[in-house]
Formats: C-alpha cells, sequence, structure tokens
C-alpha cells in the first residue's frame, strides 16, 4: 500500500484579502467660505468647524473591492493644501502667515487634535502645510463626523474679504486580515 502525502503552504501578508496596501484618500472640501480681515502679525483665533462630511467605511465599499472600516488598521494624514478659488474684495492667502490644523470627530467624541501647520507663508494661491504623519487618527475615522479647524492663525499681508477655497486633506489607509 502506498500514501501520498502532500503538504501546502500558504502565507498571509497585508493584502492577502485582496485590498491593496496602502491607499490613499483625498478628501476635498470645495466651495468653503469665510470672512477675513487682517493686517500684518494680527492674530486670528479660530476658522470653523469645517465640517468634512466623509464616511469612510462608505468611501471604502464604493470605491476599494473587499474593504471596510473595519479591516483598516491605520489612517494617518499625508497632506494637506488649501488653495484659493476666490476672494470677493482685496486680498491672497499671503494673508494667512501662519496657521495650525485641528480635526476633532463626534459620535463617538475624540479630543480635537494638531495634525498640521504652515509657518511663514508667502504663496497666494496654494498653502501647502506640513503634516504630523506619525498621529493613529483610525477612531477619528470610525466616528460619524468629522471637523476640521484652522486655529492660531497669524496674519500676512493685509486683507479685507472673504476667501473662498478648497482644502484638500489626504490620508493613508492601510490594511490588515
Amino acid at each position: 500500500m502506498r500514501f501520498f502525502i502532500a503538504l501546502f503552504f500558504v502565507s498571509c501578508d497585508d493584502d492577502n484579502d485582496g485590498v491593496k496596501a496602502p491607499i490613499d484618500i483625498p478628501t476635498p472640501v470645495k466651495d468653503v467660505e469665510f470672512p477675513f480681515a487682517s493686517f500684518d502679525g494680527s492674530k486670528i483665533p479660530v476658522i470653523g468647524p469645517i465640517d468634512l462630511n466623509f464616511d469612510a467605511d462608505q468611501y471604502l465599499k464604493d470605491n476599494v473591492p473587499l474593504a471596510t472600516i473595519d479591516n483598516v488598521k491605520s489612517a494617518k494624514l499625508k497632506d494637506f493644501i488649501v488653495e484659493l478659488e476666490d476672494s470677493s474684495f482685496k486680498g491672497d492667502l499671503t494673508a494667512i502667515r501662519d496657521a495650525e490644523v485641528y480635526l476633532k470627530a463626534t459620535n463617538p467624541d475624540h479630543e480635537e487634535i494638531k495634525v498640521a501647520w504652515v509657518i511663514g507663508n508667502t504663496n497666494g494661491e496654494k498653502i501647502e502645510f506640513e503634516v504630523d504623519d506619525s498621529i493613529e487618527l483610525l477612531p477619528y475615522f470610525k466616528a460619524e463626523d468629522q471637523y476640521l479647524y484652522l486655529r492660531n492663525i497669524v496674519g500676512g499681508d493685509g486683507s479685507l474679504t472673504t476667501f473662498t477655497v478648497k482644502l484638500t486633506p489626504k490620508w493613508e489607509m492601510s490594511f490588515g486580515v
């Protein structure tokens, strides 16, 4: 009598579930309007809340086959850009010299956390913020609502206007089985 024994080995890795990992998810918020009056060195305490209006789980179901928020193991901010769409009177984005960006989530509540900043902006059309890509933000995306705040704004060039801007945070999500 002969026996034939076959052994099969299967390896597992982060994208064994069919999800390409990691992926970048832009969440642009267009037509954000805010009145703005500044002079060089003036301090503006806060602009916001700005609703991200982003359902991470639904986005993943619609755009990433086999992915849900339940198999995301990490979410971090990768980029944050503010682009000028319109200025109602006088001024451009050089009116914002320094600023910090905070993220807050509700339902359930997560405290406001600083995720990005700019120091010494001189670009009138677009502000590219430095980001802290070491902060784990997954709990914020498991919450129902996410909001951005611009805080600790220091005025640059003088401005008296209503800005219409597009905010583009880009998040990196990594998956696991």
